[in-house]
């Protein structure tokens, strides 16, 4: 097993379990999702820079890609996983009648916004979370794609220049 992939392995073996508690320990079992503002945000934001971008990158590293498309293909791997991510949240709201995409109304940023923003008020609170879910995973993915693909395109240069 190279280098590269051991490294790969040891990071996601301790970042997995971390927003495995922050997902269901403290989002579920303490209630943080409805309690702590933009707490499902905060997660979406990192759980994409700090995984899902990584995930992405690892794939490129072993297909081999240049810099540009490595850090294109980790953007694009953390959104599709951001979507399907949101896809199962609705599924499991339909499915067992669960409030994961908080349509209920509970939020309270939910609550502020379709109260007073016209067009998220037509919208609906379901709409409004997914939206800001998928808005922050985006955000957080193309900052990590971002800073990947500069690290990795100084790499590929000093490797260049060495040779």
């Amino acid at each position: 097993m190279s280098r590269t992939n051991k490294i790969f392995l040891i990071y996601l073996s301790c970042i997995i379990p971390i927003f495995m508690i922050l997902f269901f320990g403290v989002g579920k079992g303490l209630d943080f999702y409805d309690r702590v503002h933009l707490y499902d945000k905060f997660l979406h934001f990192f759980f994409s820079s700090l995984v899902l971008v990584v995930i992405g990158f690892w794939l490129a590293h072993i297909a081999g890609m240049k810099p540009f498309w490595a850090a294109f293909f980790a953007f694009c791997f953390a959104l599709m996983i951001g979507v399907m991510w949101e896809i199962v949240e609705y599924v499991l709201d339909v499915l067992r009648a669960s409030n994961n995409e908080r349509w209920r109304n509970t939020v309270p940023f939910n609550m502020i916004l379709t109260k007073y923003a016209s067009n998220a008020a037509k919208q609906g609170p379901a709409a409004v979370d997914t939206m800001g879910d998928l808005i922050s995973g985006t955000i957080g993915a193309f900052i990590a794609s971002m800073a990947g693909w500069l690290w990795l395109a100084r790499a590929h240069k000093r490797k260049d220049s060495a040779d």
